[in-house]
């Protein structure tokens, strides 16, 4: 854990001011200004559910290798999509989304990516990428490839159905962060769930105001550190 007061500091004063965001209609968060859209290909449906039970685990020891982003970004949509036709609560609670903080990527360019149900949209460059170590509340977390959180609509949820619907944009948010981890470590990576993102570090890229969009659990992801032996002893 953190032991130096300097990026701390660093985080609080980024609290300082508002986000230009406003609550429309029903609890609706804006749009993100200057998004990029990005194709992103089908995930392929062939999950070992009994293999990658019995061998996934949580590390925070990562490969310093990239990793192909476009797979993170296609996993992430396929378990929104899981998310909608599971829950049936798009219409009323309102749509998740996953921004993906992508700091080493073999593929597309290194930046922030919004994914959502219907497609993906960069919307932050290299430029300005935020640092992951200030992403997260261990540092451990910012030798990882990235990190993907889950972000709700806590305003919509209240206006639709009151405290339940914190309690059920929680819950989906909680599972398919689940799903996707679950995922990625049967595809060959692996990662760490984590609630303690640190929203300030990132809500001007992602329009983040607490309300009508806000973080509610993430993954860092990478490729194993046997992996990188692995390569190296085969040189």
């Amino acid at each position: 854990m953190r032991n130096d007061l300097t990026t701390m500091r660093r985080l609080l004063a980024a609290w300082d001011g508002t986000v230009d965001v406003a609550v429309t209609g029903a609890g609706a968060a804006v749009e993100l200004p200057g998004a990029v859209p990005v194709p992103v290909e089908a995930a392929t449906d062939d999950v070992d559910y009994a293999a990658t039970l019995g061998s996934r685990h949580s590390t925070l020891q990562y490969a310093p290798r990239p990793v192909a982003t476009g797979t993170v970004l296609a996993l992430g949509r396929a378990a929104l999509q899981r998310d909608s036709a599971a829950w049936q609560q798009d219409e009323r609670t309102g749509p998740l989304e996953l921004m993906v903080f992508a700091q080493r990527s073999s593929d597309l360019p290194r930046g922030v990516y919004r994914v959502h149900r219907d497609g993906c949209e960069r919307i932050a460059d290299d430029r300005r990428f935020t640092d992951l170590e200030e992403l997260g509340g261990q540092r451990e977390f910012a030798t990882a490839a990235g990190i993907a959180t889950v972000y709700a609509p806590l305003a919509r949820g209240d206006v639709s159905a009151g405290a339940h619907g914190y309690r059920l944009l929680t819950t989906r948010g909680a599972a398919l962060l689940y799903d996707l981890n679950f995922t990625m470590q049967a595809g060959g990576l692996v990662g760490t769930i984590f609630g303690g993102f640190i929203p300030a570090a990132a809500r001007h890229l992602t329009r983040a105001d607490g309300v009508t969009r806000h973080p509610v659990l993430s993954t860092t992801y990478a490729l194993p550190a046997e992996a990188a032996q692995d390569a190296q002893s085969a040189q």
